[in-house]
């Protein structure tokens, strides 16, 4: 019990909540139990108010999440300068979190979450605002920050820069609090109750109670009441079933052929409650020469595609490739073996990289496909600008422009 102690008596001794305290860093981290816990914490303790944290911030992080003072005075000592370094106050809060933030991620995956967020169009500059305003952004998992990224661009139509600013938004349940908002904001709307610009925050950001007063109770419509209580509920209903089988397991086994282990793979991360917007994305699929394979495919790896508004989000990219003279059985091969293509910018990154293609190699559109069919980089922000110096160097090398150009190195990754 002497370790618990020593977390103890980070607290006066007139503080009742001592043993508590202890207790509850011991349920959350049982390694505070083991012999080399204090001799590890007790150097980080002391870095930390000397850097001038607040005690009772060290506190609160302790107890909270004492894995996070447990590692080596080095490798604590070196994140600390980082946090120091990307402009945190050590007075404040965040401070702590975003230590917690690095100190609980390899450089691979912090660099994963700095490659998706890019892929959402952000600079390095929004992703350090970000982790600035909210570090627990980072500590999101990519499948969360692309299902949150792709709701607010592709379904509510925000800019990828407001998000960046307003990180807190990516922390909220798709399941629980923005489709079922975002569902009941929309028959207000389509019953000309709201305005149709209304703000994100005011809409997401607000306390349920908030909420509840302000686009339920003022109507007074018990259809409003029970649509809302039903969107919420509809998630943990679902996901708790006897059989262990969701709405959406069900529809992705009866509907699209999954087995019932991938289904419920796929609806453990993502859920919905009606069949329509499903139906529609699949039925848009199928008209453009989709096999059931290749649309079992596309939803196993990128489930959100069954929220998308397929007019708005996919038709226009379908429409340019088809303008290239892309088959709908050839595109139909390229989406199903690369559906990230269709999250895509299609005037920011397909076009452009599309291009940039058909310069460098002087090929054809059906040849040009081939990187866009084996490697999905190719559509990175800062792809080409990597590319092209690399390319120059193998030309000043005298590699034939052949093997450089050559369609099988491009079915290799460019």
């Amino acid at each position: 019990m002497d370790h618990l102690r020593s977390i103890q008596s980070l607290k006066s001794e007139s503080d009742k909540e001592m043993d508590y305290l202890g207790c509850s860093a011991y349920k959350r981290h049982p390694g505070v139990l083991q012999n080399n816990f204090p001799s590890l914490v007790a150097p980080n303790l002391a870095l930390l108010r000397e850097c001038g944290v607040v005690e009772s911030n060290i506190l609160s992080k302790l107890v909270d999440h004492p894995r996070v003072f447990a590692a080596s005075h080095e490798k604590f000592k070196r994140t600390v300068e980082e946090v120091k370094k990307l402009g945190f106050n050590p007075l404040r809060q965040n401070f702590l979190s975003a230590l917690q933030a690095l100190m609980q991620m390899s450089k691979s995956t912090r660099d994963g979450k700095d490659y998706v967020f890019k892929e959402w169009g952000w600079s390095d500059e929004e992703i350090a605002l970000a982790f600035w305003k909210l570090p627990f952004c980072m500590m999101l998992s990519e499948y969360k920050i692309k299902a949150a990224m792709s709701f607010y661009v592709n379904t509510v139509g925000c800019k990828p820069s407001y998000i960046a600013n307003r990180p807190v938004l990516l922390g909220f349940s798709l399941n629980k609090r923005l489709i079922p908002r975002w569902s009941l904001f929309q028959v207000l709307l389509s019953r000309g109750l709201v305005e149709k610009e209304i703000s994100v925050r005011e809409l997401f950001e607000s306390s349920e109670k908030d909420f509840f007063e302000r686009f339920v109770i003022p109507y007074e419509d018990p259809q409003l009441l029970e649509l809302y209580k039903q969107e919420v509920g509809s998630f943990k209903i679902y996901g708790n079933a006897a059989d262990g089988h969701s709405f959406t397991a069900s529809y992705l086994i009866n509907s699209c052929g999954f087995s019932p282990k991938a289904a419920l793979a796929v609806s453990k991360n993502f859920n919905f409650r009606t069949p329509e917007k499903a139906d529609s994305i699949i039925s848009f699929f199928k008209d453009h020469g989709f096999s059931q394979t290749q649309i079992r495919a596309l939803i196993k790896r990128l489930p959100e595609l069954l929220i998308y508004n397929p007019e708005k989000i996919f038709l226009p990219k379908f429409q340019f490739f088809y303008s290239r003279g892309v088959s709908k059985s050839k595109l139909a091969s390229i989406l199903s073996s690369n559906p990230f293509v269709l999250r895509c910018s299609l005037h920011n990154r397909i076009v452009p990289s599309f291009i940039y293609f058909e310069d460098l190699t002087h090929y054809d559109d059906d040849k040009v496909l081939v990187a866009y069919q084996h490697f999905q980089a190719v559509l990175a922000n800062d792809f080409q600008s990597l590319i092209a110096p690399n390319v120059a160097v193998l030309r000043e090398c005298r590699v034939p422009e052949s093997n450089i150009l050559s369609p099988e190195s491009l079915c290799h990754k460019p």
